[in-house]
């Protein structure tokens, strides 16, 4: 290769990179430099409007027809693990076994 060829090599391959990475870096500071101030806006609190009721306790009844067979949805055998009888269990909390 002749000497303006490995010239022309090294500015494409290192000068040319070199300043157009700062030719964008400079065109960039000029678009954050020139940019306009946005104006200050008075911030208004949205207050929703709510309506309160006082809740009065009273018993409802609601007739249902329905169709089918209850089944349980869990199904356990009690076994003693030590010998003897089983007099009591415990009251089955829903919420607690899910």
């Amino acid at each position: 290769m002749s000497q303006k060829n490995k010239f022309n090599s090294l500015i494409a391959k290192a000068i040319l990179p070199i300043f157009l990475l700062l030719a964008m870096t400079g065109f960039a500071w000029q678009l954050i430099r020139i940019r306009p101030t946005p104006e200050a806006k008075d911030i208004v609190p949205f207050v929703p409007i709510v309506e309160v009721i006082a809740a009065k306790k009273e018993k409802l009844r609601s007739n249902l027809i329905n169709y089918g067979t209850v089944r349980p949805r869990t199904q356990t055998t009690l076994i003693a693990e030590v010998s003897g009888i089983i007099e009591a269990v415990a009251p089955f909390d829903q919420e607690a076994s899910s």
